[in-house]
């Protein structure tokens, strides 16, 4: 398999390990199965650093996930294994980064810098997100990488234009660069809605995050709690329904769950309101979060704090301000119809940076 891997002419060499059950739910590796998904022409080596961190191994370990999909799983023990991962990213000339965070380790940095093709996919600001949780220290360390990353990086994908702006401004560098938002991928359910009742239900799903403002939603929830239903999505149910007791001194008046995707769908059919409670602040104004385009996605109107969320407010989305009353159902209706074309041209915008991207990667320039 080693030796396979050596031969084979695309390849992309991943630092993230391959993504499987709960991590599924999360935004971060719904963005790289759907990178991998737009690559399906490229062979994907996943380097798994975490799998075999506890056992000696003489011989590396490369497991065959998919058609086209491998994990490398190193054992860090063997420096014969590391070198072997420095090795094959030069000859597979091309590396994708989903985080500065993996780049914390100095391996990963250098097997970035021999690769050709250096790609750095921006999810997050991690510098800033680590200031937000006053840890100044991390914070300063991921500036650092991040001014590296960005620097010798030969192609940056942003999930927003405000993104990549937000990266030509801090470090003043024009770079090559790619608009490509983050898509669902869960399957569109809005043409099989039939919401028959008053639009007086509101859903919330995602994970609970500072930035999620978890306290303010519930204190929402609590404001209004007989006057709409509550839906929450949560990873942890548990934990969000002992918080609103502690909080509140009564059980959370609605449906806390931890959902499957079939179930989602189902409950994105029964409800007409999507909370998204995000400050005015840089880390949500770049951001894109894979809530939002499932609420566009499945006619969940957003109730926001902040309007200010990536390029949402540029495209011209339509919102409920929480500290405004709810819409009519003809007034709901409206303004979900248009945000339905909103939805459209982020398609439209991800399927043209898909095809930009695959351009790249499959270009040899007579320089490299």
């Amino acid at each position: 398999m080693v030796v396979n891997m050596f031969s084979k002419k695309n390849k992309i060499i991943f630092f993230v390990r391959y993504p499987s059950g709960n991590d599924l739910k999360d935004g971060y590796f719904q963005r790289i199965i759907s990178i991998n998904n737009i690559l399906s022409d490229f062979d994907k080596y996943y380097i798994n650093y975490r799998y075999n961190q506890n056992n000696f191994l003489l011989f590396l370990d490369v497991v065959k996930i998919k058609e086209g999909v491998f994990e490398i799983r190193p054992c860090v023990k063997n420096p014969l294994h590391l070198f072997i991962i420095l090795i094959f990213s030069f000859f597979a000339e091309r590396v994708y980064i989903h985080s500065i965070l993996t780049l914390r380790l100095r391996l990963n940095r250098l097997s970035f810098l021999i690769s050709k093709k250096r790609i750095l996919d921006v999810h997050g600001v991690v510098p800033e997100e680590f200031e937000m949780h006053e840890n100044y220290i991390k914070s300063k360390f991921f500036n650092k990488i991040e001014k590296f990353a960005v620097k010798k990086s030969t192609l940056i994908i942003g999930v927003t234009e405000k993104m990549i702006s937000h990266l030509e401004k801090k470090y003043n560098s024009k770079k090559q660069s790619i608009l490509l938002p983050i898509m669902s991928n869960r399957q569109n359910c809005s043409t099989i809605i039939k919401k028959n009742t008053e639009p007086n239900s509101i859903i919330y799903c995602g994970g609970l995050q500072e930035w999620q403002q978890v306290k303010k939603m519930l204190a929402y929830v609590n404001n209004h709690k007989n006057k709409y239903n509550f839906t929450f999505i949560v990873p942890n149910p548990e934990n969000l329904n002992k918080e609103y007791i502690e909080t509140y001194k009564e059980s959370f008046p609605g449906i806390i769950t931890s959902s499957s995707s079939n179930d989602l769908s189902k409950l994105y059919q029964k409800n007409y309101f999507g909370l998204i409670f995000r400050k005015d602040t840089l880390v949500n104004n770049v951001a894109c979060p894979t809530k939002l385009i499932e609420y566009l996605q499945n006619n969940i109107l957003p109730i926001v704090d902040s309007e200010d969320i990536g390029d949402f407010k540029k495209l011209g989305y339509n919102y409920i301000y929480y500290k405004e009353n709810l819409p009519s159902k003809n007034e709901w209706l409206r303004m979900t119809e248009e945000n339905k074309t909103i939805y459209y041209k982020y398609k439209e915008i991800f399927n043209h940076g898909s095809e930009k991207l695959i351009k790249y990667l499959i270009t040899t320039k007579k320089n490299e």
